[in-house]
């Protein structure tokens, strides 16, 4: 219910049994990946690894909401997004991270952006 001038206003929405986004509000890779890796480059860019757990997870947290405002921007609709943000020291380690979902192969998509900084000259 609303309030409307003192009035209430009832809206009574009815179901739309859409099941699958329209055809160009669909999610695609390439426009998450163009319109997202600038933030997170501009974003890390200088930005160097602490021993301390916070500043990392601070560090890591920023970067997911940014990308989730940036994809917010694209109005993907019957979308459900998930932002998975993984940051690392690079000590010639090998990292796997896996992760498991259900969807439709027809309309759901993953997207991947990358950055590794330049080490300092000491």
């Amino acid at each position: 219910m609303e309030e409307s001038g003192g009035t209430r206003v009832i809206r009574i929405l009815q179901p739309t049994y859409e099941t699958e986004p329209v055809l160009d509000g669909r999610f695609t890779k390439n426009s998450v990946e163009e319109l997202c890796t600038p933030v997170v480059h501009e974003y890390l860019e200088g930005k160097r690894w602490s021993e301390e757990k916070e500043i990392n997870s601070d560090m890591s947290q920023t970067v997911t909401n940014l990308v989730m405002e940036k994809i917010r921007e694209l109005n993907l609709s019957r979308y459900k997004v998930v932002v998975q943000t993984n940051l690392g020291e690079n000590c010639d380690q090998t990292v796997r991270v896996v992760s498991h979902c259900l969807w439709e192969s027809s309309l759901d998509s993953t997207a991947e952006i990358k950055f590794q900084s330049v080490p300092e000259e000491l």
